[in-house]
């Protein structure tokens, strides 16, 4: 069994044991390096990301009511599919060990927005609580499912980023 629910499972299985073995496998460092377009044509913010095989061209732009001209999604739009793909990922990683066949599967993320402080008004929360929707097709059972959504929500990066408090820190460069 090569791939099971489009995980390679034999790739997955090999980083796991280097992880178990010691080594730096599990250890990265996630950067990403942006610029905000000043011309006032196209979409507001851009950056390359680059992966293995390439690199991809990511481009934001504000809605109108927040200054921007909504040629593109919003960078919330970025997080919440940057969310539900880690996630998703996870997920499917974690019920192909478990040896569980998905014959669909989808993830919805949710959360209501306040953004009356990005406004300079007020202080409320600007975010509220994330919800995880999984919908899933599979001859699996339900407890074998939600055991398999529990172990993701605690494996999955950006979860984990959400529910635990992270040092958050800022400098200016001030270029010449």
């Amino acid at each position: 069994m090569a791939r099971l629910n489009n995980v390679d499972m034999a790739a997955f299985r090999k980083t796991m044991e280097g992880v178990k073995a010691g080594t730096d496998t599990a250890r990265t460092m996630q950067k990403v390096v942006g610029e905000w377009q000043l011309t006032g044509e196209g979409p507001q913010f851009r950056s390359v990301a680059p992966y293995p095989g390439g690199e991809l061209v990511m481009e934001t732009d504000m809605s109108k009511t927040m200054g921007g001209g909504a040629l593109m999604p919003g960078p919330m739009r970025f997080a919440f599919f940057g969310l539900a793909a880690s996630y998703a990922g996870v997920f499917a990683q974690t019920v192909s060990l478990m040896g569980i066949e998905l014959q669909k599967f989808t993830v919805t993320v949710e959360a209501p927005m306040n953004l009356a402080k990005s406004y300079g008004v007020g202080d409320a929360p600007l975010v509220g609580d994330v919800k995880f929707t999984v919908s899933v097709k599979s001859t699996a059972t339900r407890e074998k499912l939600e055991e398999a959504q529990r172990l993701a929500l605690d494996r999955t990066p950006g979860v984990y980023a959400l529910a635990h408090p992270l040092k958050v820190t800022s400098e200016v460069q001030v270029l010449a």
